[in-house]
């Protein structure tokens, strides 16, 4: 679809500015993280509370209009409201696994606050990506743009592996291999294409789409 939409009628490789240039890699970044952020969130809060939180993204964008002093909607108003509800509920939530005492500890505790917050941080990287991809709509080809944002997050997300000291192979073992996901397992290609093609392509890429 990039190679059709540079070659065959499309509108050819973008011409940007080096600050426009900057922007998707910013927008790459904030992409990156949100991802990261929900995943890493997973390790230290609830499912419930690391789904809700990172997926407050409308919020965060209505808020930051109130904030600006632009219009706001009263339905939007509402949403926002609902929204806010919701992630006090989430915030409050309390982990399913007790100690032996059924009592939970401290240290349990604090994971939750940091996962919580980690959550919903990634709910503001969400906003600033999909504000950023909503003004390039008009100057690039929409798969151009979702190819250049996956592509710089594939390699910000490799730095970020090797900085973080992540275990990671040059090989297809299925666990730390970056070729793991090459594997023909249930949870490994066809789950990878799944992926790519019902949460990337029809949603990352149609959310996108929708915003033209």
């Amino acid at each position: 679809m990039v190679l059709k939409s540079i070659l065959v009628g499309g509108d050819g490789l973008p011409q940007l500015s080096p600050g426009q240039w900057c922007q998707v890699a910013v927008a790459s970044i904030a992409y990156t993280y949100a991802v990261v952020a929900f995943a890493v969130a997973l390790e230290l809060t609830t499912l419930g509370s690391a789904f809700i939180l990172s997926n407050m993204t409308s919020l965060v964008i209505i808020a930051g209009r109130f904030l600006m002093g632009l219009p706001t909607l009263k339905l939007e108003g509402y949403g926002a409201l609902i929204g806010f509800t919701g992630a006090v509920i989430c915030a409050s939530d309390t982990p399913t696994t007790l100690t032996n005492d059924e009592e939970v500890t401290a240290t349990s505790t604090n994971s939750m606050v940091l996962g919580n917050i980690i959550s919903f941080s990634s709910s503001i990287s969400a906003a600033i990506y999909f504000i950023t991809a909503k003004e390039f709509r008009a100057s690039m080809d929409l798969f151009v743009f979702m190819f250049l944002i996956m592509m710089f997050g594939c390699f910000f997300l490799f730095f970020y592996m090797i900085l973080t000291g992540e275990v990671l192979t040059y090989d297809m073992h299925p666990d730390h291999g970056i070729f793991g996901w090459l594997n023909l397992s249930a949870d490994r290609l066809p789950l990878e294409v799944y992926i790519a093609l019902v949460c990337n392509l029809i949603g990352t890429v149609g959310y996108v789409a929708a915003m033209k």
